[in-house]
């Protein structure tokens, strides 16, 4: 479907969106999870059930033609990547962070650290909803990702503040709920940039929005 602007809609369904744009893409197995486009989908199978092949960087160098329409969104997802892998590259231990607050959560290093890595999520939801040139086509998803992030993050951050066992559950599971919602609008600006044949090199922020083969 190179050149064709797909239109992500003023009303969002998914589900609908996911049936339309990957019927026919093979299945992808589970592995670890980051925030990246790379993993997410392996951490939530039943989320995102199958990875287009279209969707998996190349290591050509070459730039393809493109549309304007093209440009637009590959612009677009270059400057929402580099929000993106900002992030990622200064929280290589988020899981860690998470994980040690459970370990052991009477402790105020703990505490302050997963606050802080809730406050940072904000932050790129933040950046995110800062973008003025973000395409028609992908407004809707858009802003969905960025009050995503804004919303997980602010959930993260209140964990802490829990105190008994049954505020601690009901705070995970708030969490989860809006962790779902982030998931879902990911992957569908993932597979808007696919369908729309937009493409990015392994080397440029919008790398995020693709995935890299695994051997």
């Amino acid at each position: 479907m190179a050149g064709t602007i797909i239109d992500s809609g003023t009303s969002f369904d998914f589900n609908a969106f996911m049936q339309q744009l990957t019927s026919s893409a093979p299945k992808k197995p589970a592995s670890n999870p980051t925030i990246s486009a790379n993993t997410i989908a392996n951490d939530h199978p039943d989320a995102y059930p199958v990875v287009p092949p279209q969707l998996f960087s190349s290591d050509t160098t070459a730039a393809p033609a493109r549309t304007d329409g093209q440009q637009a969104l590959y612009t677009y997802g270059n400057l929402a990547g580099a929000y993106i892998k900002a992030y990622e590259q200064t929280h290589t231990n988020d899981s860690a962070v998470v994980q040690n607050y459970f370990d052991d959560r009477s402790s105020a290093a703990n505490a302050t650290a997963l606050t802080a890595l809730g406050n940072d999520l904000k932050g790129v939801g933040m950046n995110l909803k800062g973008i003025e040139s973000v395409p028609t086509v992908a407004r809707t998803i858009h802003t969905t990702l960025a009050n995503s992030y804004i919303d997980i993050g602010t959930k993260l951050s209140v964990v802490p503040k829990a105190q008994t066992n049954d505020e601690i559950i009901g705070a995970i599971n708030t969490y989860d709920d809006a962790l779902g919602v982030y998931v879902k609008s990911y992957i569908a600006l993932v597979l808007l940039f696919s369908q729309n044949g937009v493409v990015f090199g392994p080397n440029e922020p919008g790398s995020v929005f693709m995935f890299t083969p695994q051997n």
